[in-house]
């Protein structure tokens, strides 16, 4: 890789792949997940906070524990001190600013299957060890983002012309491979951040038309619609 890239080049990259805990890939999604900023508006303690994820995110992130954090990010001050990279005033300034947690979910769930992200993660400590969840890693899936916008699309179209007359306020979509049993889509709801996921099992439910996909090799067929209420799910 040095032979083909610049030092600043590898740089750059790493910094647009590394694991930064709580579903942060990269410096902007930390920016975003822990202080609901951009980059360029995070202050200087901000900035040192997250620097001091990479060799454990999970266990020094501040969502995690504030006095490790702390403990962390002060170190990253003191060793850019050392190293001329900031003065003495700023070195000061920065380490009495308290971290102030502002926690948004990863900006890339509100675009891409943010209720298939959830369930992964959801599934992963069932066959992965905290130690290795701990660490960070790539998981590749079965999703299909353009199946995915599709049964998007298919709630919400649900929703707009049968939701109203047919008195619910929610709908689903899980597609599945039937040769693989493999998701290729799903939606939970129409709105992630209010309905995590949209399958209600108490009884005082609303009724919930839930859409069964699966693929043939050149279409989507869709099942007949099964409208259940209640716990008859």
């Amino acid at each position: 890789m040095e032979e083909t890239l610049t030092k600043d080049q590898i740089i750059e990259r790493y910094l647009n792949l590394v694991y930064l805990g709580s579903g942060a890939y990269r410096v902007a999604d930390a920016a975003w997940v822990y202080f609901s900023k951009k980059v360029d508006k995070l202050t200087l303690g901000e900035m040192a906070t997250i620097a001091a994820l990479p060799p454990a995110p999970n266990l020094f992130s501040p969502q995690k524990s504030i006095e490790t954090a702390t403990t962390r990010r002060n170190l990253v001050l003191g060793r850019m001190l050392e190293d001329g990279l900031i003065t003495p005033t700023h070195y000061q300034t920065a380490i009495a600013e308290p971290i102030k947690l502002n926690a948004s979910s990863p900006k890339r769930w509100e675009t891409e299957a943010p209720y298939f992200i959830s369930y992964i993660q959801k599934e992963l400590p069932k066959y992965v060890s905290k130690e290795v969840l701990g660490s960070g890693l790539t998981v590749e899936t079965s999703l299909n983002l353009e199946w995915q916008k599709a049964a998007e699309k298919a709630v919400a179209r649900t929703l707009r012309n049968e939701g109203k007359w047919q008195r619910f306020k929610q709908a689903a979509i899980v597609a599945i491979d039937p040769r693989t049993g493999e998701i290729k889509a799903m939606v939970g709801g129409k709105d992630f951040d209010k309905n995590k996921f949209a399958l209600p099992r108490h009884k005082d439910s609303e009724v919930l038309p839930l859409k069964a996909f699966y693929m043939q090799p050149r279409s989507l067929v869709a099942k007949v619609p099964m409208i259940a209420t209640g716990t008859h799910l």
